[in-house]
């Protein structure tokens, strides 16, 4: 029998959210993320990272990137980076590394690009460890 990804996909979180649907939620509030997006040259959002860290001093990193032919949701990349640095911290592993086919893409990428979208302890670059500097954020606990 082959399903395809998103059918295993949603069958998955189905069943993932019956069992523990108000922990996932809470996973997912905003404050508990450090949230930074990735800008083009004019200033202009091409990607966001979400971090957060766990009890045990690990961080996760989230990253989406938008293609050039799509119009930039910061609210879909965030959703996306936050739920990629949960997969991350539920997981403890780094997966799913950034491959951006387009040309426009891949100059903005930088040095994100073969970095993984969701990354488990990670080494936090000089920007990150300015923005997360406060320390202010709870730490994942788990579910």
């Amino acid at each position: 029998m082959r399903l395809t990804v998103k059918y295993v996909t949603v069958v998955v979180a189905v069943v993932f959210n019956k069992i523990r649907s108000k922990n996932v939620k809470s996973c997912f509030n905003n404050d508990d993320f450090y949230i930074y997006y990735l800008r083009d040259t004019n200033r202009n959002p091409f990607g966001c990272v979400a971090l957060r860290r766990d009890k045990d001093g690990n961080w996760a990193r989230g990253i989406s990137i938008c293609s050039s032919q799509d119009q930039f949701i910061k609210e879909k990349a965030k959703r996306l980076s936050k739920g990629r640095c949960i997969k991350a911290l539920f997981s403890k592993q780094s997966t799913d590394p950034i491959q951006a086919n387009d040309k426009d893409v891949m100059c903005l990428v930088g040095n994100w690009h073969n970095s993984p979208k969701s990354a488990y302890s990670v080494s936090l670059t000089e920007q990150e460890l300015q923005i997360t500097k406060s320390n202010d954020k709870p730490v994942f606990e788990g579910v």
